[in-house]
């Protein structure tokens, strides 16, 4: 009964607190039609996952009756660049610079030349291997490590395995839960509560993957994962040299908690972080002539990665603490600041500062 009690007054005061906040006097319509603007979003999302999900399934039906009727059609009647098209199909799908590879057939064999990461010249070669009309692969692959960014290629689900996945997570947990709330007895009840426990961890665990479509490496924040890009343009009536100042001081400051590694005056600037901010960022920024006289236009590519992957990105973004966040912020003073010192018009509104690292 008390329990029951608390629960109707947790409820109780979140529904209050729901209804102040989306019925202010003065900000209550805007966070009303922002709600709606979300649920509106959202529901396109949904609705376009599931299209999508759908034709992607059809697909791969299609797909696999061809297969089957192929089986009893003989392949050597396959033309050289079809066969060589469906080699540079598959090895899109493996490799994370498939234009550094060469395809040549020889009849039936193919013979794969280039440079390829050590890691995955077995797993292309297999591939390969399985293309429908190959008998043989000739492995002509020089085994290197590349410089360029972007070497491994992340594993991402097809829309209809992704939705697959979420029916499989959606039942493991609602098993767990219904394994949770029995109230038997007997000498397996723990045993039961136990397993519906990890039930619910592990369909918890695919559900995020699904919805995320990156692998577990990414959204934990292990090693050897993707940076987290953000991009961003300014257009700003100012002249460039001015603007290459301020962004400098801005990279040399302790907000930014940055070091710049090269720059080109009134071209371009490149820099690493500190090693003591506290997540690992690189960056550049290129410095252009804008539409109009004294106006410059600002190129910034941001990378870094966040403690925890992409749960503590997800974090930071609910705080408003991410990265994007703060460079959007950082970017805005200075576009206000300088575009004011330009036209000397006075300042009407105060920004909080904030650091990014």
């Amino acid at each position: 009964m008390q329990k029951r009690t608390a629960l109707s007054l947790v409820a109780s005061a979140s529904a209050g607190a729901g209804v102040m906040y989306f019925y202010d006097p003065q900000k209550g319509r805007r966070r009303r039609a922002g709600a709606r603007a979300k649920m509106r979003r959202s529901g396109r999302v949904v609705q376009g996952g599931v299209d999508g999900a759908t034709q992607d399934l059809r697909h791969r039906v299609e797909g696999w009756v061809a297969q089957f009727a192929h089986l009893f059609e003989s392949d050597k009647s396959v033309p050289a660049e079809i066969l060589e098209a469906r080699v540079r199909a598959r090895i899109g799908h493996i490799v994370a610079h498939p234009h550094a590879i060469h395809v040549n057939s020889k009849g039936q064999v193919i013979r794969l030349s280039g440079e390829a990461h050590p890691d995955e010249v077995q797993t292309l070669l297999s591939a390969v291997r399985r293309v429908q009309g190959v008998l043989d692969v000739e492995n002509a692959l020089e085994a290197k490590v590349s410089d360029q960014p972007g070497l491994r290629v992340e594993k991402r689900w097809s829309p209809a395995q992704q939705l697959g996945v979420v029916g499989v997570g959606g039942l493991m947990v609602s098993g767990g839960i219904a394994a949770l709330r029995r109230k038997d007895e007997s000498p397996v009840a723990p045993l039961i509560r136990t397993l519906g426990g990890l039930g619910i961890i592990a369909g918890s665990a695919l559900l995020v993957r699904s919805f995320l479509n990156r692998p577990f490496s990414a959204i934990f924040g292990l090693s050897g994962t993707r940076p987290i890009r953000v991009n961003k343009i300014l257009e700003i009536a100012s002249p460039k040299s001015q603007v290459f100042l301020r962004f400098k001081s801005l990279l040399e400051s302790p907000l930014f908690s940055a070091r710049i590694s090269n720059f080109d005056e009134n071209r371009s600037i490149y820099w690493e972080s500190k090693s003591s901010a506290s997540f690992v960022h690189t960056g550049q920024i290129f410095f252009r002539p804008g539409r109009h006289p004294n106006e410059s236009r600002v190129e910034i590519e941001l990378n870094y990665r966040p403690s925890f992957g992409l749960l503590g990105h997800g974090f930071l973004r609910l705080l408003r603490r991410d990265p994007k966040a703060l460079l959007n912020q950082q970017c805005m003073e200075i576009k206000a600041s300088l575009e004011r010192e330009s036209t000397n018009v006075p300042n009407v509104f105060e920004t909080r500062k904030r650091s990014i690292g």
